[in-house]
């Protein structure tokens, strides 16, 4: 007889808990049928929507994500230009997974998955076409997002996107790079203006305290990873760029690698001229890009912060050792034409205010860029 009653009794309970869900739902319940069911409901009406989808199961968390977020601008620019963006993240040992040598090995899970809002939630902001509407969603969720009459970037059969085991596609770099190189299309990628005033009171406050007068500021942004070494910032490059800013009355900024000190050579060099070392753009995204876009000229090698760089409405930049064939599997100029499509000595970015330095450690090739990009310094 107890039993019975109990039986009842819970019988009667989720008949009752069942009835409050959809006539007295809890705040949790109301949450995720606003977040998710009435976001399926309403994609299930003939609604269409610019999507982008980085799914961080197949992509790298790195400053590719510029590449990114550019490639799906000129994707969308006919199609209204402003786009969704979801991130597609597990929160697994697969987020921001890269086949890339050991480089799972020196970026461990733990720092992937704080570069998701170290990074790349920063960058997506300075989009102005996605900045309204970022999602950081579960693979499970994002069927619900999704109907077949959405404008899907990438490219790819629609219907696997509503299976949340389907893997989003790997970025397709040769398919970004033929907008830069076949089309005058430019992203309008800028930072909170806050963050630009912060900059240039940085410059005013060094230019009162410095013994030496200066009208121009020249960025020199550091590469000292464990990863594809080859790459990195020389210290032949440093000693130059010191030499010809105090022989033209330029402040060199050095902005320093930011999960890594400087290397033992490059802090001999460092040393011997008593740089600015800038750190506090390493880790702050918009004030990265707002030191960029105030700067007269900003210098680095090839590496990820480049992106942000050259795709910057209003940066001007160099790219250093450009066709260096000694990082082969990820550069020089037989890997960049196989990969990207640029021609060896061609200047695919002349159009962003950006030039490649193709010959290693050829200082008069630099020279003539910086004259170039600068004319105001009238040299």
């Amino acid at each position: 007889m107890v039993l019975k009653k109990l039986r009842f009794k819970v019988i009667r309970y989720k008949l009752v808990r069942l009835k409050n869900i959809f006539f007295l739902p809890t705040i949790y319940e109301l949450r995720f049928f606003f977040k998710n069911k009435l976001s399926f409901i309403v994609n299930s009406i003939d609604t269409t929507e610019n999507i982008a989808i980085y799914d961080l199961r197949a992509n790298p968390i790195t400053f590719d994500f510029v590449h990114f977020l550019g490639g799906a601008s000129f994707f969308f620019k006919d199609k209204g230009g402003k786009f969704r963006l979801f991130i597609v993240s597990d929160n697994a040992e697969t987020t921001g997974k890269s086949t890339w040598e050991n480089y799972g090995d020196i970026i461990n899970t733990e720092k992937q998955n704080t570069r998701i809002y170290s990074l790349l939630m920063p960058i997506a902001f300075c989009f102005s076409q996605c900045k309204q509407s970022i999602d950081l969603i579960k693979p499970k969720d994002l069927p619900y997002f999704l109907n077949k009459k959405n404008n899907i970037y990438p490219l790819r059969k629609k219907s696997n996107f509503y299976n949340s085991r389907f893997t989003g596609p790997v970025m397709d770099y040769k398919s970004i790079f033929s907008y830069i190189l076949n089309s005058d299309f430019k992203p309008d990628i800028n930072p909170p203006s806050f963050y630009n005033q912060v900059v240039k009171n940085y410059f005013e406050f060094i230019k009162n305290e410095s013994i030496k007068k200066f009208k121009y500021v020249i960025t020199l942004t550091l590469r000292s990873y464990e990863f594809q070494q080859a790459r990195n910032t020389l210290s032949e490059d440093i000693d130059f760029l010191n030499n010809f800013c105090i022989k033209n009355k330029i402040l060199l900024i050095i902005v320093p690698d930011t999960d890594r000190v400087p290397t033992k050579e490059q802090n001999l060099i460092l040393k011997k001229y008593k740089n600015v070392i800038w750190d506090a753009p390493s880790h702050c995204i918009f004030l990265r890009l707002s030191l960029y876009q105030e700067s007269l000229l900003n210098i680095m090698n090839l590496n990820g912060p480049m992106a942000l760089s050259i795709l910057s409405s209003k940066s001007r930049s160099i790219i250093l050792n450009f066709g260096d064939e000694t990082h082969s599997s990820n550069a020089g100029k037989s890997f960049s034409e196989k990969e990207y499509g640029i021609q060896e000595n061609s200047q695919p970015y002349s159009r962003f205010s950006c030039l490649l330095q193709w010959n290693k450690l050829d200082n008069l090739e630099l020279e003539e860029h910086i004259k170039k990009l600068c004319p105001e310094l009238g040299i």
